[in-house]
Order: structure tokens, then sequence, then C-alpha cells
């Protein structure tokens, strides 16, 4: 990677992107007190964090349009260890949130289409359809996605991401590295960590022959650290919904979990969630519940319905209906007592060693 394409890179993203996203999120911090904004009958107004979010979203997928200049790149499924990853500098894509977002801009329907016309059957995962589709045709609602250096799948969310990287591995011609992590029914068994353990050492040779650098034992604890401290931070949001009136609904949590999920280990992803933290606090504080007049509280399982987000909201609302508890959320922050950035790295070899016993 060149020193000239280092500059536009960092001249592209780091100054022209990210002033323009910055005055983009000014104003619609202006419009959101303005009398003109819309409230509703029966939902609190948006978080006052919300066009924060909406800018950290934009910014990672135009620093994705420029990563290949400047950056290894590796697409990752969400529940893969990125850890390693953010270590060795890849800027990491996950082709689910991509479909996440192509649903919430509702394109989802246009996209997936060249993937049925290609002959991918309709009763696939509509994430693996929308991405699919995007390859094949290029569309995207965030203008380009970065090409990958690597593939990293983890079937410890579901067994479609092993065909699915499969088709991109083939498609890109680039490693793919698969985590294969058997179901535990209880507790997890010492033979069934060993077996991803192995795994995991396996993976680190062909990550930093990729990457081009060794990875540092210092820079993995400082990121296992940050990744940490941020799940605390979002499991800290979401438990807070245990207050009556709920300060935050499911449906705030679907919108706001961007950045646990795709910008892990990034020092701003704990601001971020600092910051909500104190939002919410500020709304118990004052009394002000997601649902204007909570009757009723609800679990929400599986996955968001992107495309009618606001609708259903307004729906259950109407009803007093408050979703205070999401399967799908909380799989981001019930993970970060068992993250133990001290555990011992061997670098300059293809092994952890040392590990506890």
């Amino acid at each position: 990677m060149s020193f000239d394409n280092r500059i536009r890179f960092y001249w592209q993203v780091r100054i022209i992107g990210r002033a323009g996203l910055r005055w983009q999120r000014w104003k619609a911090q202006k419009n959101a007190t303005s009398a003109a904004h819309r409230q509703s009958q029966y939902l609190a107004p948006p978080l006052d964090i919300t066009p924060k979010t909406k800018e950290l979203i934009a910014h990672h997928y135009l620093e994705g349009r420029w990563a290949n200049l400047a950056r290894k790149v590796a697409w990752v499924t969400s529940g893969a260890p990125v850890e390693m990853l953010k270590a060795l500098d890849f800027y990491v894509l996950y082709p689910e949130n991509h479909g996440a977002l192509c649903g919430t801009a509702r394109a989802v329907v246009d996209i997936s289409s060249e993937a049925e016309s290609s002959g991918y059957s309709r009763d696939i995962c509509s994430y693996a359809r929308t991405d699919i589709g995007t390859l094949l045709s290029g569309k995207t609602p965030v203008g380009r996605l970065p090409r990958p250096d690597l593939l990293l799948a983890c079937t410890n969310i579901c067994q479609t991401v092993l065909f699915w990287y499969r088709i991109l591995a083939h498609h890109f011609q680039v490693p793919l590295v698969v985590i294969d992590t058997p179901f535990v029914y209880s507790k997890a068994e010492r033979h069934t960590i060993e077996y991803v353990e192995k795994q995991l050492e396996e993976a680190i040779p062909v990550l930093k022959k990729i990457a081009g650098k060794s990875l540092s034992p210092k820079r993995l604890k400082k990121v296992m650290e940050m990744i940490k401290r941020a799940t605390q931070l979002w499991a800290e949001v979401i438990g807070k919904t245990a207050h009556q009136p709920s300060p935050i609904s499911v449906f705030d949590q679907f919108i706001h979990m961007a950045p646990i999920v795709e910008m892990r280990g990034d020092p701003f992803t704990i601001d971020f969630y600092a910051t909500m933290l104190d939002e919410v606090d500020r709304r118990i504080a004052n009394g002000i519940g997601a649902v204007l007049h909570e009757k009723k509280r609800l679990l929400w399982d599986n996955l968001p319905v992107w495309p009618r987000l606001r609708s259903l909201a307004e729906k259950l609302g109407e009803h007093g209906l408050a979703l205070v508890a999401s399967t799908y959320t909380n799989a981001w922050g019930d993970l970060g007592p068992l993250m133990n950035p001290d555990k011992d790295l061997w670098d300059p070899g293809s092994a952890l060693r040392g590990r506890p016993r």
C-alpha cells in the first residue's frame, strides 16, 4: 500500500468525510430540537444520541469505501473473535450488519432479487441473499463495500454462515478461516473449549501473514480491554429496562446496537455507550418512559424486522406495550464477564501458549 494511497485515504475519510458527517450530525441535532420535529402520541422522543449513532455508522462505511487503499480488510460474521483482527489493524466489515442496513433502507427486495435471479433460493437467509446480491450487482445503499483480503466465519451464530462464506471465498479467491463452535446445552466442557482454542491457535499464522505484521500481546490486551469495557457498558444500558417505566425499548436497542457489533475494539465505542448510559439514567431520573403509558412489558425473540421498526413501535406503544428485553441485543452484553484481557499470548509461533488451566 503506497504512501500516496494512504494520503488519499486519510484525506477522504479523516478530513473531508469526518467534517461532513459532523456537519450532518449538527444539523440533525438542531432539527431534533425544533418545533417541526415529529412527535409521537405514544412514544418518547428519540434519544439525543441518535444523530451520533448515525454518524458512527456512516463513518464506518465511508472508511470501508476507501479501506483497500490503506489497510487490510476482513469480512467477518457477527459472533467472530475479532480481537486479533483489531490488534492487527484490519478494517473489519460485518456482512450481516450490511444486510440489516439494507433492510432499514428498504433496499433488500431489490438487491436480494439479484441473487434470486442467479439461482439462490428465497428460502436462504435474507442477510445472505442481500450480500450475495450486492456482490453480483454492486448495489448497496453505502456506495461501495471494500474487497476482503480475508474471511473469518464463526459458527456460533448459525450454520448458514459456513456455506455463505464459502461462496464469498470462491467469489473473491481469498483465504477463509472457520472457527467451529460446538453447541453448548448447559456449560462448556473442557474438551469443547480446547477444540475452539486449537482453532484460534491455528488461525493466528494466517492472520499475521495477511496482515504482514506480528501480533503484539500488548496491543491485543489493549483491544480486549476496550472490547470488554464497551460490552460492559452496553450490558448496563440494556439492563436499565428493568426500571419501570422502561427508559428505552428494544427498538432503541436495535437502533443503537451497531457500534457494539461492528465497532468493538475502537475507543470511541466506549465513549459512545458511556454517553448513552448517562442519557438513559437522566430519563430514569426524570420519569421518562420509552412508551408514554406503559401497561405491559414484553420480550422480543430473534431478529428485528428492520424495515418496520417505527411502525411496530408505534403500534405496540398505542396499546401501552413496552418491549423491554431481546435475546438478540442481549447477546452483545452477556459475555463481557467471561472476557479475560490478561490471558497470555505467545506471538512468535503459531500457538497460544502458557494458558492458565
